[in-house]
């Protein structure tokens, strides 16, 4: 109850019988977003209902989860039976525009020779992206952008979006295992241009 874990500081409430907190060290919010978006998939395909929550009261969840000072919470998802049609689902969807997407073409930069049709698998790689994009953001914003480049794929996402760069990294990795697409995800993050961006490569 003191936690305020839900929307507008704990305002609307979540009714959800669980919550998982995300805990790691600090600076590792990608990895946090990654991991918490593979378990929400796990769940997904369970028929588990989960939603992620950035609204809680820090210091108390601090102290209940004990959290180090070298440590931070990153998040919290809310499982529970789904129930898509409550009223309060269905007006949160509605305010955000979750179900809007972006086209493919303003999420992914194609330039001369770089393009996806030119990358080994490249039909099958766009489906990926393309079911990656479905991938949720906070507040929608979709932060992440791809540029093929040689024979990998640049992702590029905005700060402070590392959570939902993860994320959408969960999509798009877990549609290239599926399609049996293989690849390599060079995990040290690449100098981006604008310091308001960072970026990592797959290769594929």
């Amino acid at each position: 109850k003191d936690s305020k874990i839900g929307f507008l500081m704990g305002a609307v409430k979540i009714n959800a019988p669980y919550e998982v907190v995300l805990v790691g060290r600090k600076g590792e919010r990608l990895m946090a977003g990654y991991e918490g978006e593979r378990l929400v998939l796990g769940l997904t395909q369970r028929e588990v209902g989960t939603c992620w929550l950035g609204t809680y009261a820090r210091e108390v969840l601090h102290n209940i989860c004990q959290v180090t000072e070298e440590e931070e919470i990153f998040c919290v998802i809310a499982l529970g039976v789904p129930y898509d049609k409550s009223f309060l689902n269905q007006t949160f969807r509605k305010m955000i525009g979750c179900h809007k997407r972006k086209p493919l073409e303003e999420i992914v930069m194609e330039n001369g020779d770089n393009t996806l049709h030119a990358l080994k698998d490249g039909k099958k790689i766009q489906e990926a992206i393309e079911e990656a994009i479905k991938a949720p953001s906070a507040n929608n914003v979709q932060p992440w952008r791809v540029e093929v480049k040689g024979k990998g794929l640049e992702i590029f996402y905005k700060q402070p979006y590392e959570l939902d760069g993860g994320i959408f990294l969960a999509h798009l990795l877990g549609m290239l295992h599926e399609m049996k697409i293989p690849y390599e995800w060079v995990k040290e993050a690449c100098e981006a241009e604008e310091s308001t961006l960072s970026k990592w490569r797959i290769a594929v």
